[in-house]
């Protein structure tokens, strides 16, 4: 009788941690492991063809959530893959700011990520001043001087010299 009780002790001790295995191996993961000015990126672990599309929820400055599309690798992926956007149109106009962003699918999500931007400065404008006019009598302008290149001669062609094997 005793031993009836442990092997059934032992069969559901197995049987218990085989289906909290499957159900750990099951799940379904993610990590935004980029978030900069241009781009979002992710990994994601455990997926299957029905937990795509994925997709980013970006927010610059506090403005609001705003949906992104995401490009996966490999298209679909079952298991393992990543994915990407490009975001630059939502950060065009922001020199500094912050950044929040969480990717999303069907069934779940990321844990959001904030991160302060320093994009792009706005360019600099250089101003180029016209060259002086040289002024040879009063009122009368120098004419602009033009100088072409000189076109290089053509080409002569070559023999080359027949190859002799002695």
């Amino acid at each position: 009788m005793l031993r009836r009780h442990v092997v059934l002790t032992v069969l559901a001790i197995t049987l218990a941690t085989f289906l909290v295995m499957a159900g750990t191996a099951s799940a379904h993961t993610g990590e935004i492991v980029n978030a900069n000015c241009s781009s979002v990126s992710a990994s994601f672990s455990g997926f299957h063809a029905e937990d795509q599309p994925i997709a980013f929820a970006v927010d610059v400055d506090a403005s609001g959530y705003q949906t992104v599309a995401a490009v996966e690798s490999p298209p679909g992926f079952v298991g393992s893959g990543t994915a990407s956007a490009d975001i630059s149109s939502l950060t065009s106009k922001v020199t500094d700011g912050s950044l929040s962003v969480y990717a999303f699918w069907p069934d779940g999500r990321t844990e959001t990520v904030t991160t302060e931007l320093s994009c792009s400065t706005p360019p600099t404008t250089t101003t180029t001043s016209p060259p002086p006019k040289t002024v040879l009598r009063s009122g009368s302008v120098t004419p602009p001087i033009v100088v072409e290149a000189a076109t290089p001669p053509p080409a002569v062609p070559t023999q080359a010299q027949p190859l002799t094997t002695g």
